[in-house]
């Protein structure tokens, strides 16, 4: 697939991949290590068993405002009562800092050594629970049998548990300072 997706990419400045059968395994987490190697202040994204054509790559770069995340639309048919945060998987562009913000006042709130497999495992919920998005609705192709495959990491027996947990402990630091403001 990682063929195909860089055939696919638009002539960014640089190419980063967090391949966690070669690098350090965080799971989706590898993402936000990444970025954090990129040259850019803002860093497109998307997950490795999606395609999203170049079109769709310039529809997020067209709509990109700065300071948060742009996301294609994901959720598919039924959010999963996850509506209220954006998901990378048909390509998102990020405001660096603001992602590392964001993973920051989750580590501040629940304490350092609290981002653990859960967090590395559902860091694209704490970032998009807490940095401001918005999305846009155009095309990709997930690969299904990739996606459906045992061993990803949204059909792992404990996943629906830390997603729910993570993404919860997320909004309420979201909602304290939703009240504050």
């Amino acid at each position: 697939m990682v063929e195909r997706i860089l055939e696919t990419l638009l002539p960014y400045r640089s190419v980063i991949i967090w391949d966690n059968s070669v690098r350090e395994d965080r799971m989706v987490f590898g993402r936000y290590l990444a970025m954090s190697e990129a040259p850019t202040e803002v860093c497109y994204t998307q997950d490795d068993d999606c395609i999203v054509p170049p079109e769709t790559q310039r529809a997020l770069l067209n709509s990109y405002r700065p300071g948060g995340i742009t996301s294609n639309y994901a959720h598919g048919d039924n959010d999963g009562g996850y509506g209220d945060l954006p998901m990378p998987p048909g390509g998102a562009l990020y405001a660096v800092v603001e992602a590392w913000v964001s993973i920051g006042a989750y580590r501040q709130e629940y304490g350092i050594d609290a981002w653990g497999r859960d967090e590395d495992a559902y860091a694209d919920f704490v970032v998009g629970v807490l940095t401001p998005f918005q999305q846009i609705h155009a095309p990709f192709q997930i690969n299904v049998p990739v996606a459906q495959h045992p061993s990803r990491l949204c059909n792992q027996p404990w996943a629906a548990q830390a997603k729910a947990d993570v993404t919860g402990r997320a909004r309420k630091i979201r909602d304290r300072e939703l009240a504050a403001a």
